[in-house]
C-alpha cells in the first residue's frame, strides 16, 4: 500500500491531544470503561479519517483482455512489401485475440507517431487499408532517411493499458541511428509489457547509385556535348546506365560499378536548337530512389561575335559566317562605362589596331568584359600600316590583357659615311663631338607583386576540395608575371611552408611542392596570418597580398580586426575565400577581408572553388600589371627626357679658317628589303588546331615582334633559318580567354591564308576556344565516397540488438502467435484507490461514539 497524500498524518498529534483532553474532561460524568471505550472509538475514527484523506492505493492483479501494439519500422531501409507483410501478420494476431482486446499501431523512422489507436478489427481486415499504412513517401514527416528506435519505445510506454495485459510487437531490421535507453526497456518489463520482436531481414543486393551527373546548361548550335556521370555500388557488380533526351533513349552502356565511384562519359550528343530535358539513370537496380538525375539543356542559336575594325577588305568575317557564327562588324568599340554593349557577344575581335581603344575607360571596360564576364578576345597584328607596336601608346589596361609582350623590332645599322680627309685643327679648337646614337629605352624587368596563398589543410579539406584547391593554386602561379613572387602556406592548427617565397618562373618547383599537399588537422587563423605577415613585411615589392582559403571556422578568441588592420597599415592586404558547409562561419572571414583591405568571396559548392580563386588572383594580377605599366611609363618618360637634354646640348663653335674638304658624295642608302616569308609550324598542343594538318599551313610574311608570356600557350610559331617568333598565342585571363595573332587576318602579310582550305575551320575553332563557355549543371547527391546513405542500404537485421530488446522486456524474438496472446506468466497489476472506504468507516464510528457517551447516562 502507498499513499498519495501522506502529509495529512501530520494532523495525528493534534487530534490525539484533543481526544486525550476530551477523555480527561469527562472523568467525572462518565464511568471509566465508557470513557476509555469512547477514546478508543475516537482514535479509530480519527485514523480512518486520516487514511481517507491520505488516499491510499493498493495494487490489484487483473487480466481483462489484451492490448496489442505494433511498432512498425517506416524507414527506407525497410521495403513497403516488408511492412505490408508485418501488417498482415498483425491483422491475424488481432483476429485471434480475445473479444475484449484492443490494438494500436505506432510507425517510426527518424520520428515516431501513433498511426491509429485503437485499430478496429474491420480496418485490419481491409487489404487496401493495410497497403496505405505500409506505404511511406520520401516527403513523409516521419523522416524516412533515418531510424530512431529509442523514440518509438518512449512513445510506446504511453500506450501501456492500465486494465489489460499489454503486448508489443516490434517489426524492424534493428538498424537504428540512436542508442537505446535501458531504463525505458526496464520500465516496460516492470509494467508487464513484454516486446516480441519480428526481425525484417533481407539479403543485401549491393545497391548501385548514380552519385552525380553533369552536362552543359547551354550548347552552341550544331556542336555536340558530353554527359558525364559517376556510378558507385556497395560491392562489385555490373549495371546499365542510359541517357534519355526528351524521354528518348540516345545512349546506353554497361559498366562495372564498384565502391570507389566509377566515372562514365557519353560523348558527342547532338540536339536541335531549343530547350531539352536530359535524364541519366541506372538500370536494373532494386533501389530506384538514387538511380536517376535529370536537368535542362538549352541548345542556343548561333553565337554572336563582335568584329571591330575595317573589315571591308578582310576575309575574316566571311570565314566566321561559314562556321555558324552571327557576326556584327563595327568600326570602333562601343562607348560607355558599362558592359551592356558587349555582354550579348560571346567574343570580341580587334581586327586592326586603329580599332583598339585609345582611352583608359574603354580599355578597362574591355578588361572587365574578359576578366569578370568571361568574354573572349582575339587581337590581330593588323596590316603593314598598323602594327602591334601601337600598343606601346595604348592604355596599359589593354596591354595587360594580352598573352604577349610587344618588344622592339631590331633595326639595321645605317651605312658608315666615307672617311673625311685628315685635317689638323688649330691647337685651340676643341675636339669635334662624335654624334651619339639615340638612346634605346629598355623595359623594366623586376618583381611588382608578392602573393602568399594561405590554404586550409585541415581534415575537412580531404578529397575533392583539396584537389581543386591545389589546381587553383597552380593556376594562380601560372597567371603571375615570371618575375613576380609567390608562396604557398598551408595551415591547420599551425602554419606549414609548402612553397617558400620564390619567383613565378620557378613553376616546376612550385608544382612539385603543391602536388604533395595533403589534408589533416584542425583550423586556426592567427598563426598563419602572423607567419604570412613576417614573410612579407621585409619584401620590397609594390603589391603584397595574402589570400586565405578555408572551409570552416576557428575556435580562437582573437581580435582579427586588429590583426588585419595592422597588416593593411604595413601595406599587406588580405583577402579571404571560403566554401559553404555545415561548419562554415563567414563573420570572421568578412572582418579579416574588410579590415585587411581585400575582398571576401565564398563558393557555394566545391565546383566553384577554382572560379573564386581565379577571380581574386586575376584582380590582384591586374593591379600588379597596372602598377608595372606605371613604372614602365615613368622610366620611358625619364629616358626620353634625358635624350632630349642631350640633343639640346650646345655645339662647339666652327672654325672659319678650316681647310676646304674635298667634295665627297655620300653613298645612297639601300631601300629596306621586303620581309622574307616565314614558314609556320604547330607549337603547344591546343584545341584550336584540332584536325589541322601542319603541312598545309601557308607561310606568312612579316610578323610583329613579340615575346610570349610565361603562362601562355603558343599554338603556332613562325620561323626561318635564323629566328622563331610566336604567331598564335592564347591564355586565360580571369574568367575569359584572350588570343593574339601576330600577323594580319589575310590582308597583307598573310595574303595566302584566305585561299587555304582550312582557313574558315581554323578561325572557327579559335573562336570556339576563346568564346564565353556556357556554365555546366552538376547534380550530385550528398554521398560519402563509396558508401551509400544509411537508409539507402538494404542490409540484414541487427539480431544482436533485437535479442537484447526482447530479453530486457521479457519478450522473445520471432515468437509464435500463441505465445504473444498467452496472458499467463505476466502479472498485470492495477492500482486501486481505497479512500472512500476509510471515510465511510469514520462516519460509521461517529454515531457509535455518540451512543457510548449518551446512552444509559
Amino acid at each position: 500500500m502507498r499513499m498519495l497524500g501522506p502529509e495529512v498524518f501530520l494532523l495525528l498529534v493534534p487530534l490525539a491531544g484533543l481526544i486525550a483532553l476530551a477523555a480527561w474532561r469527562g472523568r467525572r460524568s462518565l464511568p471509566s470503561w465508557r470513557r476509555i471505550t469512547s477514546a478508543l472509538v475516537r482514535i479509530a475514527m480519527a485514523a480512518s479519517l486520516l487514511f481517507g484523506l491520505a488516499r491510499p492505493i493498493v495494487p490489484q492483479s487483473t487480466a481483462e483482455g489484451i492490448r496489442l501494439v505494433l511498432l512498425l519500422d517506416a524507414s527506407r531501409s525497410v521495403a513497403d512489401a516488408d511492412r505490408a507483410a508485418a501488417l498482415d501478420s498483425f491483422a491475424e494476431l488481432v483476429a485471434a485475440a480475445p473479444r475484449e482486446s484492443d490494438a494500436a499501431i505506432v510507425r517510426f523512422a527518424g520520428r515516431a507517431e501513433v498511426y491509429r489507436n485503437p485499430v478496429l478489427a474491420s480496418e485490419l481486415d481491409d487489404p487496401e487499408w493495410r497497403a496505405r499504412a505500409a506505404r511511406i513517401e520520401d516527403a513523409s514527416p516521419l523522416d524516412p532517411g533515418r531510424t530512431d528506435l529509442a523514440a518509438a519505445i518512449d512513445l510506446a510506454r504511453g500506450l501501456v493499458s492500465p486494465t489489460a495485459a499489454t503486448r508489443f510487437v516490434l517489426a524492424t531490421d534493428g538498424n537504428t541511428a540512436t542508442a537505446l535507453r535501458s531504463e525505458a526497456l526496464e520500465t516496460l518489463r516492470a509494467r508487464g509489457a513484454p516486446m516480441f520482436v519480428s526481425p525484417i531481414s533481407r539479403p543485401d543486393p549491393s545497391d548501385a547509385a548514380l552519385e552525380s551527373a553533369s552536362f552543359p546548361a547551354s550548347v552552341e548550335p550544331g556542336l555536340p556535348f558530353d554527359v558525364k556521370a559517376t556510378v558507385r555500388a556497395a560491392q562489385d557488380r555490373a549495371v546499365g546506365v542510359r541517357v534519355l533526351l526528351d524521354d528518348r533513349e540516345i545512349a546506353r552502356r554497361d559498366v562495372a560499378a564498384d565502391v570507389p565511384p566509377v566515372p562514365i562519359t557519353f560523348e558527342r550528343i547532338v540536339a536541335e536548337p531549343g530547350a531539352h530535358r536530359v535524364v541519366v539513370e541506372v538500370l536494373g537496380d532494386e533501389l530506384p530512389e538514387n538511380d536517376r538525375i535529370e536537368g535542362p539543356v538549352v541548345v542556343r542559336d548561333k553565337p554572336r561575335l563582335l568584329v571591330v575594325g575595317n573589315a571591308a577588305a578582310s576575309p575574316f568575317p566571311a570565314a566566321l559566317g561559314v562556321q555558324d557564327f552571327a557576326v556584327d562588324v563595327v568600326a570602333e568599340l562601343p562607348k560607355g562605362d558599362d558592359l551592356a554593349a558587349l555582354e550579348g557577344y560571346a567574343a570580341t575581335v580587334l581586327l586592326s589596331q586603329p580599332a583598339a581603344p585609345a582611352d583608359e575607360s574603354t580599355a578597362m571596360r574591355l578588361r572587365r568584359y574578359v576578366k569578370d564576364f568571361g568574354g573572349g578576345l582575339l587581337v590581330f597584328g593588323g596590316p603593314k600600316e598598323s602594327r602591334l607596336e601601337a600598343l606601346r601608346t595604348a592604355p596599359p589596361t589593354l596591354a595587360g590583357l594580352l598573352p604577349v609582350d610587344v618588344i622592339e623590332e631590331p633595326t639595321e645599322k645605317p651605312p658608315e659615311p666615307l672617311p673625311e680627309p685628315p685635317t689638323t685643327p688649330p691647337a685651340d679648337e676643341p675636339p669635334k663631338p662624335t654624334p651619339k646614337d639615340k638612346p634605346v629605352i629598355k623595359r623594366i624587368v623586376g618583381s611588382t607583386l608578392t602573393l602568399v596563398l594561405a590554404i586550409d589543410k585541415s581534415g575537412s579539406m580531404a578529397g575533392e576540395k583539396m584537389e581543386l584547391v591545389k589546381a587553383a593554386a597552380l593556376a594562380a602561379a601560372r597567371t603571375l608575371d615570371p618575375e613576380d613572387s609567390i608562396a604557398v602556406l598551408a595551415f591547420d592548427s599551425e602554419p606549414h611552408w609548402i612553397v617558400p617565397l620564390m619567383a613565378a618562373r620557378e613553376y616546376p618547383r612550385i608544382r612539385a611542392a603543391v602536388e604533395r599537399l595533403e589534408a589533416g588537422g584542425g583550423t586556426r587563423f592567427v598563426p598563419v596570418l602572423q607567419c604570412a605577415r613576417e614573410a612579407l613585411e621585409h619584401t620590397p615589392t609594390r603589391i603584397r597580398h595574402v589570400i586565405l582559403f578555408t572551409d570552416g571556422a576557428t575556435d580562437e578568441l582573437a581580435d582579427f580586426k586588429k590583426i588585419a588592420a595592422d597588416m593593411a597599415q604595413e601595406k599587406i592586404t588580405v583577402s579571404t575565400l571560403g566554401i559553404m558547409g555545415k561548419d562554415f562561419e563567414s563573420k570572421t572571414l568578412t572582418e579579416i577581408a574588410e579590415y585587411g583591405g581585400g575582398r571576401f568571396d565564398v563558393a557555394l559548392n566545391v565546383k566553384q572553388i577554382p572560379q573564386i580563386f581565379v577571380t581574386e588572383v586575376g584582380r590582384v594580377v591586374g593591379e600588379a600589371q597596372i602598377a608595372r605599366d606605371d613604372e614602365q611609363k615613368k622610366a620611358d618618360d625619364a629616358a626620353k627626357a634625358d635624350a632630349d637634354l642631350e640633343q639640346k646640348a650646345p655645339t662647339p663653335p666652327v672654325v672659319k679658317n678650316e681647310p676646304k674638304k674635298p667634295d665627297a658624295k655620300p653613298p645612297e642608302r639601300e631601300a629596306p628589303k621586303p620581309s622574307k616569308p616565314r614558314r609556320v609550324r604547330i607549337g603547344d598542343p591546343s584545341a584550336m588546331l584540332a584536325g589541322i594538318s601542319p603541312r598545309t599551313i601557308p607561310s606568312v610574311g612579316r610578323v610583329n615582334p613579340t615575346r610570349a608570356r610565361l603562362s601562355s600557350t603558343v599554338a603556332l610559331e613562325a620561323f626561318d633559318d635564323e629566328t622563331t617568333a610566336p604567331l598564335l598565342v592564347s591564355w586565360s585571363f580571369g574568367l575569359g580567354r584572350v588570343a593574339v595573332f601576330t600577323s594580319d587576318a589575310g590582308e597583307d602579310a598573310a595574303a595566302d591564308w584566305p585561299a587555304w582550305s582550312e582557313y574558315p575551320k581554323l578561325w572557327g575553332q579559335v573562336m570556339r576556344s576563346i568564346r564565353r563557355v556556357p556554365e555546366s549543371i552538376a547534380v550530385a547527391r550528398d554521398l560519402s565516397p563509396g558508401e551509400p546513405p544509411e537508409e539507402d542500404r538494404k542490409r540484414t537485421a541487427n539480431r544482436a540488438l533485437l535479442e537484447s530488446v526482447a530479453r530486457a522486456t521479457g519478450g522473445t524474438v520471432s515468437p509464435d502467435p500463441t505465445a504473444v496472446l498467452e496472458p499467463s506468466g505476466v502479472t498485470r497489476t492495477v492500482d486501486e484507490p481505497f479512500s472512500f472506504a476509510w471515510l465511510v468507516l469514520a462516519l460509521v464510528l461517529l454515531p457509535i461514539d455518540v451512543a457510548i457517551r449518551r446512552l444509559g447516562t
